[in-house]
């Protein structure tokens, strides 16, 4: 059998955000008068939602009460920067690929909703992405399993059916409470940690995909 449904994580298994998020952190932090933070730093913050990355970056720069501020000055600071965000190699052509053989795909990521939109229009991939879930569409977000959960019974397809590509620990833990076969792309946004606990470690998303496809029948015999 060939597995149903793909969930994709977004931020740095389908494009390359770090470059955007940063600069529009850096945009929101010298609008509030506060210091820079770099791209490096950025990327060790990425995965767990907004509110974690503007608290992680008031903290760095030794502000954690203007929190709140940073946050709700985030949103117009980054907006602009959204549509110059590039895929991951390889990433519009796997889409067309599972597409192509009938395997659904949806999208469970902890991005905002308001922040996961404009990106997808821009990519054109809101026809291969039938259902997307975002951080702040549900009371849990990734590493809980309800997202993945969520996005399997909007599918209509069941979780042993079912298999999840990410690049954090958060994707490989939801994946796993869930009682999902996980894929894991390195190379992402895992806090500057290897990521580890997956069935499989891709180098590329074209190696992601093919052992998706190739390792179909242990989908219906997951480990949770």
């Amino acid at each position: 059998m060939t597995p149903k449904a793909v969930l994709f994580d977004l931020d740095g298994t389908l494009v390359d955000s770090l470059p955007t998020i940063a600069l529009g952190l850096q945009d929101a932090l010298a609008l509030l008068g506060l210091p820079g933070v770099t791209e490096e730093q950025v990327g060790h913050w990425i995965g767990e939602g907004t509110p974690v990355l503007t608290l992680k970056a008031a903290t760095a720069v030794g502000a954690p009460e203007r929190a709140d501020e940073l946050f709700a000055q985030f949103f117009p600071s980054y907006m602009p920067h959204i549509p110059g965000t590039p895929e991951i190699a390889g990433a519009t052509a796997l889409l067309e690929n599972l597409a192509s053989q009938g395997i659904l795909c949806a999208l469970v990521t902890n991005k905002p909703r308001a922040f996961t939109e404009p990106l997808l229009a821009a990519l054109h991939w809101n026809r291969w992405l039938p259902v997307v879930i975002c951080g702040d569409d549900l009371d849990e977000r990734k590493p809980h399993p309800l997202p993945i959960l969520e996005a399997c019974a909007r599918l209509g397809v069941s979780v042993s059916d079912s298999v999840m590509v990410g690049d954090s620990r958060h994707d490989v833990g939801a994946a796993r409470a869930a009682g999902m076969s996980v894929v894991a792309l390195a190379g992402g946004y895992n806090h500057g940690e290897e990521i580890t606990g997956a069935d499989f470690h891709g180098n590329t998303l074209a190696e992601c995909g093919d052992w998706v496809l190739r390792n179909a029948k242990q989908f219906s015999k997951v480990s949770a």
